[in-house]
């Protein structure tokens, strides 16, 4: 009898325990798939922004560089990156794109000797502006110090060829809308004829970093007016 109910003990502890084996292996594969699937995501964004950086379209390549300097900023910069930084630096001296590898180089040499924080989720995001003539600096840089002023990073400009016809604000992700309709109303107070453009839902969205806006200043902006 003794024997017939530490067997009937057994049976009841194995059939509660099947279905919560069955249960954390169940959770051990999804956590696992989910790191795979997350793994895999990022090997393609990486995928996609060489791809741009090794264009041989400059706005393309442009992009890609960019994209490549935000995720440094943010401690996302992969060591797959260096080769087709590397090879990008070693272009033209007085190429854009072979200065800013040049530049990305640097600070991830200098972060080697660290860990490199990263970018809090409240941190406001980096603004590239993108002008279409020369004669559009002046009124560029007067809306730099004021966004730099508001405590947003914003690079050295660039000019842009053809450019766009129109002046835009773009944002790339659903989080960065509110900065970019903030954005938008200082440039309208300073004159601006601008509009938003989004492509958060486009696949731009995967091939540029989190935190990023642009501003394009297009043909048609007239100059600002002057007191």
């Amino acid at each position: 009898m003794s024997d017939d109910k530490s067997r009937d003990w057994v049976d009841t502890v194995s059939k509660l325990l099947i279905p919560i084996v069955i249960f954390a292996a169940g959770a051990l594969f999804t956590y696992q798939k989910d790191r795979s699937d997350e793994a895999n995501q990022q090997f393609q964004r990486e995928n996609e922004v060489l791809k741009l950086a090794a264009s041989s379209n400059d706005s393309e390549r442009r992009l890609g560089l960019k994209t490549i300097e935000i995720l440094q900023k943010q401690g996302k910069f992969s060591k797959e990156m260096l080769p087709v930084v590397e090879a990008i630096s070693e272009g033209r001296p007085s190429d854009s794109a072979t200065q800013k590898a040049q530049s990305i180089l640097a600070a991830a040499k200098q972060n080697s000797s660290g860990s490199p924080t990263p970018a809090s989720a409240n941190q406001s995001p980096t603004i590239y502006i993108e002008i279409a003539d020369e004669q559009q600096r002046v009124d560029a840089s007067e809306l730099t110090t004021k966004l730099q002023a508001d405590g947003y990073d914003v690079p050295e400009m660039e000019l842009v060829k053809p450019g766009t016809q129109n002046t835009y604000v773009r944002f790339f992700s659903a989080a960065n809308q509110p900065h970019a309709e903030k954005v938008m109303q200082v440039m309208k107070n300073m004159g601006f004829a601008v509009q938003s453009q989004d492509f958060s839902k486009t696949p731009l969205q995967d091939k540029t970093a989190p935190g990023v806006l642009e501003i394009w200043i297009g043909h048609k902006q007239a100059p600002l007016p002057r007191p």
